[in-house]
């Protein structure tokens, strides 16, 4: 996909919705969307054209430095993880028997008459991070479940902040 149809996804996908919230916000007279969402704040009458641009650039600040927190937390993760299996034969049990009963798991599900597990196995990127050694295997699941439940967690405090900073600038 090159970028010029990615910007006419964009433009067609946001043009109307952006249109119809400023329809909806002329007759009702308030905002739309959530407070802190895009829509919210271009919909804001209390701000111009600048200061909207302004709560936009605070907004995204504070997710960048939430992304990196978490990328480092991740990071972190992923390398006790590896030192940790790889120093100590107790932990490098311990996962692989975590991945025996993943799996064991896995081939209780079936889809279409296969079991997840050998769905699963017979997919290239499971034999690339299978011919790894356990410390990286070890690496590559801490740092996945520290970004997958602190993505949710991020994103439900992205949200908040960003109402906040609204918030704030409304207050001016």
């Amino acid at each position: 996909m090159n970028k010029a149809m990615i910007g006419i996804g964009i433009a067609t996908g946001t043009l109307p919705a952006m249109i119809s919230a400023n329809l909806i916000m002329k007759h009702s007279k308030k905002p739309i969307g959530t407070p802190g969402s895009t829509t919210h704040i271009l919909t804001n009458d209390k701000f111009d054209i600048h200061e909207k641009g302004h709560v936009k650039g605070e907004i995204i600040k504070e997710n960048i430095k939430n992304t990196a927190k978490i990328t480092g937390i991740a990071v972190g993760t992923a390398g006790i993880a590896a030192a940790t299996t790889n120093f100590s034969k107790k932990a490098a049990e311990l996962f692989q028997n975590s991945i025996s009963k993943a799996g064991n798991l896995l081939s209780q599900v079936s889809i279409k008459g296969k079991d997840l597990k050998t769905i699963l196995t017979n997919t290239k990127a499971y034999n690339k991070i299978n011919a790894l050694p356990l410390p990286a295997k070890a690496a590559i699941a801490a740092s996945t479940a520290v970004l997958t439940l602190g993505g949710i967690i991020a994103s439900k405090n992205a949200g908040k902040k960003a109402a906040y900073i609204e918030g704030q600038h409304e207050a001016k």
